[in-house]
């Protein structure tokens, strides 16, 4: 097989539009590797997807890959990049590439630095299941990028040090693979950003300029007051996963709320506890007070795997006691309990019953789980306003009972 690719590529005249290979035990044949990234450099390949099965990763790209000036997109899955602690010289540049996925790799710090000073235009750059060397500390500096994905891969910091065209940041944590994590997300430069999730406060530590966000109490309310150095008034799209009952993590909740003070659209996808706890505190949202976008912007709440704990529901209680622009909210069961949508009914008439609402009109709709999962796709397309909905627009197109106040 090996031959037969080889052949075909020395061949054909070109230029080639796009080419995907999957292959395996390609680890012994380096120079076979090597004329294939020659010829997509010389015939002008736009496209190329190239997956490697083995793991561990046994391939190296050569390092004709930089040569390869017209690509407009590059997947690259289980592969390393070439080795080279130092920035690849401009002459050899991606002049057209716009997008970035690299899917199930191992890297280093400076392979990502060397694809961004590599490629002016990239717009898209999706770290997708990979590992990285550890500790890994991405500082991410682009003048094109527009969408960065980190997506159930391992990296200790991701700084968004210049970016000022950034309109999305998608943090993704796959439960299934314990290594997938980020701790720190460093917003430096990003005036243009739209779209940011899912922040999680167990797992992430949260820093805006120079300032770390710290948890509030509400017997220091000053800490959690917004300054024009921790807040990013672009941001009309916010989500989070939030495990309701942990107190540590919940008095991060609204520190992050007060950092989007333009937030249009909220999603909360509720993560269970991994064991019972008795210091669940139901008088917590009561204590928290005023927080702009809640007050004066968020007209939209979606809340995703959703078991009518008391927690989830005083959250909900604080939501439309205080979103006077509140005017829907989604109310997605937990995927643990397939019945939960009819018996969650009685739950949500007397939410519905027993607080003041702060807006004179909400629907509060209950549905099922979307059947199809979110992936990283639809997270990055760049024509979606809110990458999160695809839940909402799912349900939104089947028959849903909704209950309406006002």
């Amino acid at each position: 097989m090996v031959a037969r690719v080889s052949s075909i590529l020395s061949s054909h005249p070109g230029p080639f539009n796009s080419i995907h290979l999957t292959c395996s035990s390609m680890g012994s044949h380096n120079d076979a590797l090597k004329s294939w990234f020659k010829a997509f450099a010389d015939k002008h390949l736009k496209e190329l997807a190239f997956l490697n099965l083995n793991y561990p990763n046994d391939i190296m790209v050569p390092t004709d890959l930089f040569c390869c000036k017209s690509l407009k997109r590059l997947y690259l899955g289980g592969v390393q990049l070439p080795a080279n602690t130092g920035i690849i010289p401009c002459s050899h540049t991606f002049h057209e590439l716009w997008e970035i996925c690299l899917y199930r790799c191992i890297l280093h710090e400076w392979d990502i630095e060397n694809l961004l000073t590599c490629s002016p235009k990239v717009e898209k750059l999706s770290l997708v299941n990979s590992a990285c060397g550890w500790p890994l500390r991405l500082h991410i500096r682009s003048h094109s990028l527009r969408c960065m994905l980190h997506w159930a891969s391992s990296l200790e910091e991701l700084a968004m040090v210049s970016t000022p065209c950034l309109e999305r940041l998608i943090l993704w944590r796959d439960d299934a693979l314990h290594w997938s994590d980020c701790k720190k997300i460093k917003i430096c430069s990003m005036p243009k950003l739209q779209v940011i999730g899912y922040l999680n406060p167990a797992d992430h530590v949260l820093q805006i300029r120079d300032t770390v966000i710290k948890e509030w109490s509400s017997r220091s309310p000053n800490d959690m007051k917004a300054s024009a150095a921790t807040v990013v008034p672009s941001v009309e799209v916010l989500a989070m996963t939030i495990r309701f009952g942990v107190h540590e993590e919940e008095r991060m909740v609204p520190c992050f709320l007060k950092c989007f003070p333009s937030v249009k659209i909220l999603h909360v996808k509720s993560i269970a506890r991994t064991q019972t706890t008795n210091e669940v505190n139901l008088e917590f949202w009561k204590d928290v007070g005023s927080i702009q976008c809640v007050r004066s912007i968020i007209k939209r709440v979606i809340f995703d795997d959703f078991s009518g704990e008391e927690c989830e529901l005083a959250f909900l209680s604080f939501i439309a006691q205080n979103a006077n622009q509140l005017e829907e909210i989604y109310i997605i069961p937990s995927k643990k309990d397939l019945s939960a949508g009819s018996s969650l009914g009685n739950v949500i008439n007397h939410f519905m019953s027993s607080i003041l609402w702060a807006s004179a009109y909400c629907r509060v709709q209950v549905c099922a789980s979307a059947k199809n999962a979110w992936n990283y796709q639809m997270a990055s397309d760049l024509s979606l306003y809110d990458p999160f909905g695809y839940i909402v627009s799912a349900i939104t197109t089947a028959s849903c009972p909704s209950l309406v106040h006002g």
